[in-house]
């Protein structure tokens, strides 16, 4: 099982194109990664980046999908365990659809609150609010319970697009810090200071 992956993104898929997926280089091995396409559209190649990944075997195909946080790793298997929600739904719905929009919308009964605030279909809204009943509590408890156990790195990583460094500023800086510091503020200060040095650089891009 491949649960993480922390490398250098060799490709990334036109996000115009059907499907949205990179190829992360971790040795000498690259690595498809299926993600979102609002992923897609703040990668480039060459970004240094760490994915927490669920790996779907089928019969005829092995497909590895990437995600920047627990949370959204989380919030993705709990998705797939909903019939006729397979992965690449899975995947639509966490473009267009906060956890928050999703467990107002559960604990209601109402599938038209996901039809009205986040635009997907009368269909789909009437799967969601069907097949998440009675697992609301692992919905809603998941952003708590994730959050403590996930670590420095993915806390870090969304305070810092928070005060608006893009993805790729971000996991670039991140990924030069030890996996082992399990502390957001220690993980921040030290973000801080690499995207600091980085700004200051002759002939640096900027990272905002």
């Amino acid at each position: 099982m491949i649960a993480t992956l922390r490398g250098t993104v060799t490709y990334v898929h036109p996000p115009l194109k059907r499907g949205n997926h990179l190829v992360v280089e971790v040795g000498a091995v690259g690595y498809r990664v299926e993600v979102t396409g609002t992923f897609v559209r703040q990668t480039k190649v060459g970004a240094q980046l760490q994915l927490y990944t669920h790996l779907e075997v089928r019969e005829d195909a092995q497909e590895l999908f990437g995600f920047s946080s627990r949370d959204e790793l989380q919030m993705f298997e709990l998705l797939i365990t909903v019939q006729r929600v397979g992965p690449r739904s899975a995947l639509h719905v966490m473009e267009v659809v906060t956890p928050l929009q999703l467990r107002q919308a559960v604990a209601g009964g109402r599938p038209e609150y996901l039809v009205e605030h986040a635009g997907v279909s009368q269909r789909l809204a009437e799967t969601l609010v069907a097949g998440l009943r009675g697992k609301l509590e692992e919905l809603a408890a998941g952003s708590g319970a994730a959050h403590g156990a996930r670590g420095g790195h993915a806390e870090a990583s969304e305070a810092l697009q928070a005060l608006g460094f893009s993805v790729q500023d971000v996991q670039r800086a991140l990924v030069q810090i030890p996996l082992d510091d399990d502390s957001s503020e220690a993980v921040i200060r030290a973000a801080l200071k690499l995207l600091g040095e980085r700004s200051t650089k002759p002939g640096s891009p900027p990272g905002r």
